[in-house]
């Protein structure tokens, strides 16, 4: 395909979707501190912008963004010919495009089912099945989706998170596998409690519906916490650079909590 470059594969080409801000973000930043070239995603023009200027204040010409909604079937392509005709062919892929909406199954309808599963669930499988195939053809891939804890331990009054969480379980320890032998390593990475703007909304949230404020609202989400704090999305930024990374290389088919010992399953 003419759109494609060489490239040293000794500095690597990243894409992180939903990547202007909260966890996203903190992944780009912590895969560009490693050395690699990424190119950030998101839906918000004026969020990525700043973004994308906050980085390459630091990064230089190491960072390149585009703007787009993920979940039209177009988009991924799109993505991958924009960030192979800059730079060449991709190598590493995190997908992090936070949750759906909020509900149980008795009272979410047939169409919010169906727009949480587009939006949400069907990026995350365009996005694989695009960016493996360059990761096919040169032998060396990492894919990670930020996920939940909710996968293992459902949430309250987050039925169609729990669904698509859980699923995605299931389906990334099956593509780990189909790719293990193409040197492509597959992950999933579980936040529990970290403090973005989602996880804020949600506590401000609960403080309004008991009546109480945001600091004692705060105070019942830190005490679910062994660790005794909100996680900071940086590290799970952390996590992520260590799984792309040729130190990882044995590592496949993971699914990781970064939860500060909140979740009770094993």
């Amino acid at each position: 395909m003419a759109f494609y470059k060489r490239v040293n594969r000794l500095s690597r080409i990243a894409v992180v979707l939903g990547a202007s801000e909260g966890i996203g973000f903190a992944c780009a930043k912590s895969l560009l501190a490693e050395g690699n070239k990424v190119c950030i995603v998101s839906r918000n023009s004026q969020k990525l912008d700043l973004a994308k200027e906050e980085l390459s204040r630091t990064y230089g010409n190491n960072i390149l963004s585009f703007t787009a909604d993920i979940a039209e079937s177009k988009t991924i392509p799109e993505i991958r010919k924009f960030v192979a005709s800059s730079w060449g062919t991709t190598d590493i892929l995190v997908n992090s495009n936070g949750g759906p909406k909020a509900g149980k199954l008795l009272t979410l309808t047939d169409e919010d089912w169906h727009q949480g599963f587009n939006t949400f669930a069907m990026p995350v499988i365009r996005a694989i099945r695009e960016f493996s195939t360059d990761m096919i053809r040169n032998k060396w891939g990492r894919i990670v989706t930020i996920g939940s804890i909710a996968a293992k331990e459902p949430i309250e009054n987050l039925d169609l998170s729990n669904f698509i969480r859980s699923g995605f379980l299931g389906l990334h320890k099956s593509v780990s596998r189909d790719l293990a032998k193409h040197n492509i390593n597959v992950h999933l990475v579980h936040p529990g409690s970290i403090l973005t703007a989602r996880t804020k909304q949600r506590i401000a949230q609960r403080a309004s519906d008991l009546g109480i404020s945001y600091e004692e609202s705060e105070k019942i989400s830190i005490g679910k916490i062994p660790k005794g704090k909100i996680g900071d999305a940086e590290e799970v930024g952390n996590l992520v650079r260590f799984l792309c990374s040729d130190q990882a290389d044995y590592l496949t088919g993971t699914a990781i909590n970064v939860d500060g010992g909140m979740s009770l399953s094993i």
